[in-house]
Formats: C-alpha cells, sequence, structure tokens
C-alpha cells in the first residue's frame, strides 16, 4: 500500500479519544508510527534526529519512512521531503515569522 487509509486514521483516532491528525502530531507520534506501520510497506520509524542529528533545531517527532516518502498522521499520503512535514512546516514558518 502506498499510503495510510483516512479510514483506518479516523477509527484509530476514535480508540484513542484524540480529535485530529494535529493531536496525534503534538503527543502521539510515535504510538501513531507503530499502529500504522503495516500500511506502509517496507518502513521504518523514524525520527527527526535520524535526519538532524539528536541536536536537531526542528520538532522532535516520529514517523515512517519507505526509502522515498515520509508518512505521519497529517502526511497520509507520503512526502518526499521530511521537511515538508506538516509538523515541520509549521516551524519552519513559525521561525521566518520571528
Amino acid at each position: 500500500m502506498t499510503n495510510i487509509p483516512e479510514a483506518a486514521v479516523t477509527a484509530w483516532l476514535e480508540i484513542k479519544g484524540l480529535r485530529s491528525p494535529y493531536e496525534v502530531n503534538s503527543e502521539s507520534c510515535e504510538d501513531f508510527a507503530q499502529d500504522m506501520q503495516h500500511f506502509i510497506l517496507d518502513s521504518d520509524i523514524v525520527g527527526t534526529d535520524n535526519f538532524d542529528g539528536w541536536d536537531s533545531v526542528y520538532p522532535n517527532h516520529i514517523w515512517l519512512f519507505d526509502g522515498i516518502k515520509h508518512y505521519d498522521s497529517e502526511a497520509l499520503e507520503g512526502v518526499t521531503d521530511w521537511k515538508d512535514l506538516p509538523i515541520i512546516k509549521r516551524f519552519i514558518e513559525k521561525v521566518n515569522k520571528e
């Protein structure tokens, strides 16, 4: 499969008592990656530190990477650059406004 089905995310949110994919990325990104990994074949669970080191200025985040695309609760179809994950893009936009 090349994406995480929206219906699976909706059901997962309900089970976990979370309101939105945004909320997942604020507190449950590792749980989400572990529970959704079976949808993204040959994916690994990775984090910000895998791409930018332990001392990264970017948010500490966990997601799925299949060697081509990066997937999280807000990027169900994947993005080719990890900095295009919505949580990272929001951080970059916030820093650029300061």
